[in-house]
């Protein structure tokens, strides 16, 4: 089989790192949509590197531009007490 065929498939963790993320971190992105659903096969499931590649570019397209006043945060009310 040549393997010049099949895109590499990465795993939970491989993709947590890859974003210095948790793992948990990734499956909350995966279920607000902000990254791709996992490819699922028997009780295996991967993230096609491709996939990820073009949600990340997609990401950066749209980000603000430099210098621009992007929408601020909302500051936390702490309580005091």
């Amino acid at each position: 089989m040549d393997d010049d065929n099949f895109e590499r498939l990465l795993k939970v963790g491989e993709v947590a790192k890859l974003l210095g993320v948790s793992v948990s971190t990734v499956w909350r992105h995966v279920a607000n949509g902000s990254l791709p659903e996992p490819v699922r096969f028997g009780g295996i499931t991967r993230w096609a590197q491709s996939e990820l590649a073009n949600c990340l570019d997609k990401m950066k397209a749209e980000r603000p531009e430099v210098g621009t006043n992007p929408t601020p945060h909302p500051v936390r009310k702490t309580r005091v007490g």
